[in-house]
């Protein structure tokens, strides 16, 4: 190996995880984590049509559809104040004892959407990471997840039974699966968030990770500290919360078809 590929090397592995993330510690009663924050534009930086059209169907009450038309859950989304809604996607991993190590959630606010990523660097801070999610979603009205109904909300709290956490969400829950499963079976090739962010977008945003890959990546950060992949990750957790918002905008506006979302 020549001296300068162990120099390349050497540096990537003295490389800090705030240098490559950059965020913040959070100390809590029993332990600490680290947070993330980011807006929307910083992964998708031509949303300026998609944030404009939010804010109008939801900031501006310009929904195209009656709230009676729609299901109790979206009933509720719509009547929200839109920045009274957070949009939640986790991540697990951890080898022989899978573990909740990335949790994302998101808020609009001001006109944009703010990202925040709670993170466990080791199992050490998943506790705090999930007392911190737990009162965050709880500051808000209405909780919007993806499939959360079976994966995300029941592996929230199975792993806070683990630490003797009282677990209790206050929102009204939406999960956009039921509604774009609702609505959109056999129109679309199937319902993954990437998918439907293809249709929504008119474009691949980003590159999907398999569970087993983000598993993997995690492992080796910390394992052997490898940083490397670890934002992919961080992305593919951020591009799988604008899918929702994506997917939450198409239904309000009552498209027969999520193509339509770019014909406003």
């Amino acid at each position: 190996m020549s001296s300068e590929e162990e120099e390349r090397k050497s540096a990537a592995r003295t490389r800090r995880l705030e240098d490559v993330l950059p965020g913040e510690m959070v100390e809590g009663a029993e332990g600490s984590c680290y947070i993330v924050r980011h807006y929307l534009e910083d992964f998708w930086p031509g949303c300026e049509d998609f944030l404009s059209q939010y804010k109008y169907y939801f900031a501006l009450g310009g929904a195209r559809i009656s709230p009676e038309e729609l299901p109790e859950e979206m009933r509720s989304f719509l009547n929200a104040d839109s920045q009274k809604v957070i949009y939640l996607d986790i991540e697990t991993g951890g080898g022989s004892e899978v573990k909740i190590f990335l949790i994302g959630l998101m808020h609009f606010a001001d006109g944009r959407f703010e990202i925040k990523q709670v993170f466990a660097r080791d199992l050490l801070e998943e506790r705090t990471a999930l007392i911190q999610t737990q009162d965050l979603i709880n500051s808000f009205e209405v909780l919007v997840t993806y499939n959360g109904r079976v994966f995300d909300i029941p592996f929230l709290a199975e792993r806070a039974r683990t630490y003797g956490i009282p677990f209790k969400l206050t929102p009204v829950h939406l999960d956009l699966l039921h509604q774009a499963r609702r609505c959109w079976r056999g129109l679309v090739p199937d319902l993954r968030l990437s998918t439907l962010q293809v249709l929504l977008s008119g474009s691949k945003l980003r590159e999907p990770l398999g569970k087993e890959e983000i598993s993997h990546i995690y492992d080796d950060f910390v394992e052997k500290k490898a940083l490397q992949r670890l934002p992919e990750v961080f992305g593919h957790n951020a591009f799988d919360l604008i899918a929702m918002a994506q997917i939450a905008l198409s239904l309000i506006r009552g498209d027969k078809h999520p193509h339509q979302v770019l014909e406003a």
